[in-house]
């Protein structure tokens, strides 16, 4: 499998990296939403629409919305 870098707005760096270590899949916590290949957020951020998340839309980035 190939590394995913992973952006993480409103969700918990650290339960992120966990999760994905418990899962094996291979992925990179990034600081900057440019770098990203996909963007985690969770429901109550993704329907306030914030600049983050417009910009990520902008750029078909895609958004992956936990509960």
């Amino acid at each position: 499998m190939q590394t995913v870098r992973i952006y993480p707005y409103g969700v918990a760096r650290n339960r992120l990296a966990q999760a994905a270590r418990r899962l094996g899949v291979p992925a990179v916590i990034v600081n900057e939403p440019g770098e990203a290949q996909v963007l985690v957020t969770l429901r109550a951020y993704y329907r306030k629409r914030q600049q983050t998340i417009v910009e990520a839309e902008n750029r078909n980035v895609p958004i992956y919305v936990l509960r």
